[in-house]
C-alpha cells in the first residue's frame, strides 16, 4: 500500500578538522538609528556597540554602515575593513553619531541590502560557494513609521540569503 508519509530527521554534520579552522568573510551591514527617540543613552550604546563590532571584525570582513532618522545616509559604503587607519575613520564617523528628527527605517533596509549585494557574486544568495557570511544588522529602539514597508523589506532580505 503506497500512503505518504511525513518523516522528520535530526542530522548531525561537523567539518574536517582541516576545515574547522576556516572562517568565511563576513559582508556586514550596520543600520543605525539616531532618530529623536535615540537620545541620551540610547544613542552613547549604540556607538560603543558599533565601535565594539568593528573592533571585532577581520581586516578581510566587508562593513557598510548606514544612518537614518527620517533621512537616510550611506555613511560609510561597503568597502574591506582593512587596516587600522580604515576602522579609525569610521569608529571616527560614528563618534559624531548624534540624535535628532523622526524614524523611518525601510528606506534604511533598502539602502542596507543595496550595499550588502555590492559584495555578493551575482545570481546567488549567502550560502553561495566561495561567499562570505551577508548580514544587515540594525540598530534601533524598534520606534519606525511604516511598519509594513519595514516587513517588505524584511522579506527581500531574506529571499537574498
Amino acid at each position: 500500500m503506497n500512503v505518504s508519509q511525513l518523516v522528520y530527521c535530526l542530522l548531525e554534520l561537523r567539518p574536517t578538522e582541516t576545515l574547522s579552522n576556516v572562517t568565511l568573510p563576513l559582508n556586514l551591514c550596520l543600520a543605525l538609528d539616531h532618530s529623536g527617540s535615540m537620545g541620551g543613552s540610547k544613542i552613547e550604546s549604540l556607538r560603543d556597540a558599533t565601535m565594539l563590532v568593528i573592533d571585532m571584525l577581520q581586516p578581510q570582513d566587508y562593513i557598510s554602515v548606514i544612518l537614518f532618522n527620517n533621512k537616510t545616509e550611506v555613511a560609510f559604503p561597503s568597502q574591506q575593513v582593512g587596516d587600522q587607519a580604515r576602522r579609525n575613520d569610521l569608529k571616527e564617523r560614528i563618534s559624531r553619531l548624534r540624535s535628532g528628527g523622526g524614524t523611518n527605517m525601510a528606506p534604511a533596509m533598502e539602502a542596507g541590502i543595496i550595499e550588502l549585494r555590492k559584495q555578493m557574486p551575482v545570481g546567488v544568495g549567502a550560502h553561495a560557494a566561495g561567499g562570505g557570511v551577508n548580514r544587515l544588522v540594525l540598530l534601533t529602539d524598534g520606534i519606525t513609521e511604516k511598519e509594513k514597508k519595514c516587513l517588505e523589506q524584511t522579506d527581500n532580505a531574506a529571499r537574498l540569503g
